[in-house]
């Protein structure tokens, strides 16, 4: 009965790691890669709304898909 136990219990933490695993690569892949790119232009345009803007797009070109999620790339 202890290694029944025991068996469902590395099991089930077993899963749980994997879990947070993918959360992370979800949260990379799937992030709000829309924010980041607002974030980045604010802070690299220091106030001058053009610069912002100019900023914001360059990044969101590069980095972000059209519905706002990061691109996938090849290392």
């Amino acid at each position: 009965m202890k290694k029944v136990i025991l068996s469902l219990v590395f099991v089930l933490a077993t899963g749980s790691m994997m879990n947070a695993n993918s959360k992370l690569i979800n949260n990379l892949t799937f992030g709000n890669c829309t924010q980041d790119a607002w974030d980045y232009g604010t802070e690299a345009g220091e106030g001058n709304p053009v610069l912002e803007y100019e900023y914001t797009n360059q990044y969101f070109e590069l980095h972000c898909n059209s519905d706002g999620t990061y691109k996938l790339t090849k290392i």
